[in-house]
């Protein structure tokens, strides 16, 4: 016997472990997350959060700060393929949200330009 089946996730300590418990349970719900939109926001919260700077500077960086909205910020690669896999076709698909959009946004307009764009050129719909 392989031992007692885990009823539920284990809880996440950090970022790395939620980034691989959340990969699991999205992987699940497939395209079922857009009818949830209290989980929707509590993701793009847990992505606001998560937003740190760049280890330092480069040239795609300095050309973000001098647009009109700078925008410095960069998501563990995990957390980005989040985005485009998962939250921006859920928002894509839900009912207009006023909230959900505000908070997505609020995550994609402080990530640096490069990676914001490599988001839109990946988001599956």
């Amino acid at each position: 016997s392989e031992g007692p089946v885990p009823v539920c996730l284990p809880q996440a300590t950090d970022i790395n472990d939620f980034a691989s418990a959340t990969k699991q349970v999205l992987d699940q719900l497939e395209y079922y997350l857009h009818t949830d939109n209290v989980a929707m926001g509590n993701l793009w919260q847990v992505m606001a959060l998560s937003l740190k700077d760049p280890p330092g500077p480069s040239p795609v960086i300095a050309a973000s700060a001098h647009s009109a909205a700078p925008s410095n910020q960069i998501l563990d690669d995990r957390l980005v393929a989040m985005i485009y896999k998962h939250l921006l076709p859920a928002i894509s698909i839900a009912k207009p949200n006023p909230w959900l959009s505000s908070m997505a946004w609020n995550v994609l307009r402080q990530l640096t330009i490069f990676q914001r764009y490599m988001i839109y050129s990946c988001w599956e719909t």
